[in-house]
């Protein structure tokens, strides 16, 4: 970490332009609604500024494409970073969250920083393993300010925990050795190391090899210094960690006596030595950092703080021991799954599935979807997941809650041979690896094995759903531990208890996370709303107000309904560890996801799941290309079995999934179909095959000839798209001079289209 001068920065123009004016009045607009209404709206979102490439361009140029925080290599692209080591693309953050700043015991704020998301002196330029640790977390030792406090008065009424490397200079809170380790010598410095992790071993070893450098660079008498840094003067600017390597410099020469306040006074003074005091100097520097590999460093002299990005940790709740996770004992907590490898479990002999570890909305955890035809073990992976999530202990449980299914490793370990069930594979494995995680999660067992072995614990806060999801309409209760909580994706009949009777009881501050989520799920617009009658004739109601109609929550569709009580079972799980859901995290698995849903909807479920838990990693299967929508590159898998081995395996080299439509996805790898309209290709193939030989046809074959001919004609849709079709449908009605019945019942918006290309053939004197 080195200090940013922000005064010698200029803020970039689009900061002061029209749309980020409206955008800050907006967030003023919302802060008056949140005061009037309650919190069921979440905070307006900056993406649009964080994502517009000349605004990003801009600030990697005014931080140097390094992290505020850390000094790691952040550029535009990972290519373009100049560094001697890799880099990684950098994004825009605020020091202050842009909403529901987080404690050190776990509690949030909605509005607390969101009056500042356009402030210049909030903004930074940061690396993503920064950003994922900082996530909304923000420390102060006084009383949280109030909206809309400016940054100045923030900073003396909060007396704020988390360095802020355009404010803080970092030397006076941390102390940065020469062999690549920080140590802390205030609240601040020891906040802002735990929070960022700066102990991490990839930090450690680049600062290591930056004194290295500035070492080298001494001893050849082309060190140089400007804006208090010291660099290689080869190199004609600073190099990433230059401000930490520096720091480690000074300090080892204050410790020779040699001055010590800025980089010239010491060179300068370096400059007076004889060869021989400069070489001693150096040599007694590069000692320092004899550590080639630092796997661990512990050296704090007291505890670490309470609560990590990785550790969440909630006030402790009064209640006996149980089965009932405790988030801050979950060793995975917010860490996504990157790596699953399943080995003879069920149906899967042995298949490995590498999930992105980030994905382009930073705000948002990786996901995985699978497709594949029945009976490729969609549901088998689920399930293999599922179980190592939840771990061993709780494997024995769900096996003992589910007595008419066989659970256990006999139940589920691979059998090669279907015509001899007894002889089974040798082992089972399940491994699971998190993200900065070193410790894989693994379920084992050994053939005859009555009970699973490898890591007994849960590693997340875990659900999981099953196909049909059928909820009660009865008050029921609701068990919490692991085994329960993923029952649905082994019991058909399992039941998501009813949400009606949940979210008419939960107190406001519960109710407003709860709506702020569901408002996503639901598409409500600003204007509609999700409430609770306060009527005492109906007590307990929940009603959706959209589109000026007001609709009780129990006479909703059934998907609606379908939805709305897996997302309702979802947020209360996450409630009871979390007290918000936009950085809530845990792993939610559901087969088949576009259960009961409307096509429209299904265009749109990973998208609204994603956008009401960002933070949770969903592990989804499907058979429908349109529940593809909201997926990134690298997130969806096909499985399919191999012709010649009948062994379960992976698509290779799948295109982008971006931008594709549904007819391009169902006929690409993804879903494998030729075409989707098989009856008409078959007529199409007959057809051409009997024009190609039109001279020789036997009267027969060209009155068969003329009928597909007249039937292709009357019934095969040209064209992908509604305004294709339209078109078509037009330019047809005016060469035929008849009327021409679309394949499906016209929208108004068709026939509008229609009209439209019609009178435009009209005005052109017609083809």
């Amino acid at each position: 970490m080195r200090f940013i001068d922000r005064s010698k920065l200029s803020p970039p123009a689009i900061l002061f332009d029209k749309r980020a004016e409206d955008e800050r009045r907006q967030v003023l607009a919302f802060i008056e609604q949140t005061y009037s209404k309650g919190g069921t709206r979440r905070v307006p979102r900056p993406d649009w500024l964080d994502a517009d490439p000349g605004f990003r361009k801009e600030m990697a140029g005014l931080f140097n494409g390094l992290c505020a925080y850390c000094e790691s290599p952040a550029g535009i692209e990972p290519e373009m970073v100049k560094s001697s080591g890799p880099g990684s693309s950098g994004m825009v953050r605020r020091h202050r969250p842009h909403a529901l700043a987080q404690d050190e015991d776990g509690n949030t704020e909605l509005l607390a920083y969101c009056w500042l998301m356009y402030d210049w002196d909030n903004l930074l330029w940061v690396c993503p393993e920064c950003a994922r640790r900082k996530g909304n977390l923000f420390f102060v030792e006084g009383k949280r300010g109030q909206p809309v406090m400016p940054i100045g008065e923030l900073r003396e009424v909060e007396q704020e925990l988390l360095l802020d490397p355009c404010f803080h200079d970092p030397r006076a809170h941390l102390d940065f050795l020469p062999d690549g380790r920080v140590n802390w010598t205030s609240p601040q410095g020891h906040a802002t190391t735990e929070v960022l992790d700066l102990n991490r071993e990839d930090l450690v070893k680049a600062r290591q090899k930056a004194v290295l450098d500035l070492a080298g660079a001494l001893a050849a008498d082309r060190a140089a210094a400007a804006d208090g840094l010291l660099f290689d003067a080869a190199l004609s600017a600073p190099d990433a960690h230059a401000g930490s390597a520096t720091a480690a410099i000074l300090a080892h020469a204050a410790s020779r006596d040699l001055p010590q306040d800025g980089p010239e006074a010491f060179l300068s003074a370096f400059a007076d030595l004889d060869a021989g005091a400069r070489a001693e100097f150096v040599n007694a520097l590069v000692g320092d950092t004899d550590m080639t590999l630092i796997r661990s460093v512990d050296f704090m002299p007291e505890p670490k703080l309470s609560i990590l990005m990785d550790e969440i940790t909630l006030p402790p709740k009064a209640r006996p021991r149980s089965r009932i996770p405790d988030i801050r004992n979950l060793p995975n907590a917010s860490k996504p799954i990157t790596r699953v490898e399943i080995d003879n479990f069920k149906a899967l002999r042995g298949i490995a599935f590498d999930l992105p570890a980030s994905v382009t909305d930073s705000g948002q955890s990786p996901c995985m979807l699978l497709l594949g035809e029945n009976a490729t073990g969609k549901s088998s992976v689920l399930e293999a997941m599922a179980l190592a999530v939840i771990g061993a202990s709780e494997a024995a449980a769900l096996d003992a809650l589910l007595p008419g299914e066989d659970l256990s490793p006999a139940g589920l370990i691979h059998r090669p041979d279907m015509h001899d069930w007894a002889t089974t594979a040798p082992d089972m494995r399940i491994t699971l690896d998190f993200l900065d995680s070193d410790n894989p999660w693994t379920l084992t067992a050994q053939a005859g094995d009555t009970t699973f072995s490898g890591s007994q614990d849960c590693a997340r806060v875990v659900l999981g759903y099953g196909p049909r999801r059928y909820f009660t309409s009865r008050r029921t209760r609701r068990l919490r531990a692991p085994a329960h909580r993923v029952r649905s994706l082994f019991d058909p009949m399992d039941m998501i208890a009813n949400p009606i009777h949940w979210l008419s009881s939960l107190d406001e501050p519960q109710f407003f996370a709860a709506a702020r989520a569901l408002r996503e799920v639901l598409m409500l617009s600003d204007d509609d709303d999700f409430e609770r009658d306060d009527d005492p004739d109906t007590p307990g109601s929940i009603f959706i107000r959209q589109n000026g109609q007001r609709i009780a929550m129990k006479d909703m569709s059934v998907g609606y309904k379908s939805v709305i009580a897996m997302v309702s079972d979802i947020i209360r799980e996450l409630l009871y560890h979390f007290d918000n859901l936009e950085y809530a995290a845990a792993v939610v698995f559901i087969d088949e996801i576009e259960t009961h849903l409307h096509p429209r909807w299904k265009m749109r479920i990973m998208t609204l799941l994603r956008r009401a838990f960002p933070q949770v990693q969903f592990v989804v299967t499907t058979h429908d290309p349109l529940c593809l929508r909201g997926m990134y590159d690298g997130e969806v898998f096909v499985l399919q079995r191999a012709a010649d081995t009948d062994r379960v395996e992976q698509v290779a080299d799948l295109p982008s999934i971006r931008g594709m439509r549904a007819e391009q996805i169902l006929t690409s790898e993804f879903f494998g179909l030729g075409s989707t309209d098989p009856e008409t290709d078959a007529r199409l193939a007959r057809y051409n095959a009997l024009a190609a030989r039109i001279e020789t046809l036997t009267e027969a074959e060209r009155a068969e000839l003329d009928r597909l001919r007249q039937a292709l004609d009357e019934d095969m849709v040209i064209g992908s798209t509604l305004r294709e079709q339209a078109y078509a449908e037009a330019l047809k009605e005016r060469v035929e001079k008849r009327s021409v019945a679309p394949t499906t019942a016209p929208s108004p918006r068709r026939a509008e289209l229609k009209d439209r290309f019609s009178s435009l053939f009209d005005r052109k004197g017609g083809p």
